[in-house]
């Protein structure tokens, strides 16, 4: 008897299609003959879980977001260790989270010439900063970061950090782990509250 796949499953696997055609043929070249051959469906199939081929390039951004997020229990997170667990799952630390840094490398360079993508970035940029925003508040409320973390520098420094690892990574400069880990130490520690003394 075949496996019943439900409605979100099965605009996750055409999602993951894209997500493995943007990083083997370029954001650019993905048409929705391919994504729908990826996926093992035809282009009708397609058709009934996505209008047209914007609808499912923008689902496919969110959706690879929400597979970074899989790498930690976004519920359970707060204070500096949740803090520092969110950037982790963010950062590109293994093979899987350097491809989705590939996936969102892309959509940046699409965002510039489709304005629709570049709404779902910025939506996708805002949600970012502000759940890191609130772990910063959670952390200082709890006395792990001085109070002039919330004054939003901390957060940005963060997205940098975030980005400016992700990109290098998407596009072939290996960084390893411990690297990373300590520039986000780095980036961090100026606003760690001191309790040597």
């Amino acid at each position: 008897m075949p496996k019943i796949i439900d409605h979100d499953e099965r605009r996750d696997e055409f999602a993951e299609a894209v997500c493995r055609l943007i990083v083997r043929e370029g954001a650019a070249n993905v048409t929705t003959r391919q994504i729908a051959a990826e996926a093992g469906y035809s282009t009708g199939i397609l058709a009934h879980y996505f209008a047209d081929k914007s609808e499912v390039m923008k689902y496919a951004l969110t959706y690879s977001h929400r597979e970074v997020y899989r790498f930690v229990d976004m519920d359970s997170l707060d204070g500096l260790d949740g803090l520092y667990a969110f950037m982790r799952a963010c950062l590109p630390l293994d093979q899987r989270r350097v491809f989705l840094a590939q996936v969102e490398a892309s959509y940046f360079g699409l965002a510039v010439g489709d304005s629709e993508i570049g709404s779902v970035v910025s939506r996708e940029f805002d949600a970012f900063n502000r759940f890191v925003a609130k772990l910063v508040r959670s952390a200082v409320e709890a006395g792990e970061l001085v109070p002039s973390a919330l004054d939003g520098e901390l957060v940005s420094t963060l997205r940098l950090v975030m980005d400016g690892i992700s990109f290098r990574v998407a596009v072939g400069k290996r960084i390893p782990a411990p690297e990373q880990l300590r520039m986000l130490d780095k980036a961090v520690a100026e606003y760690r509250v001191d309790v040597s003394g």
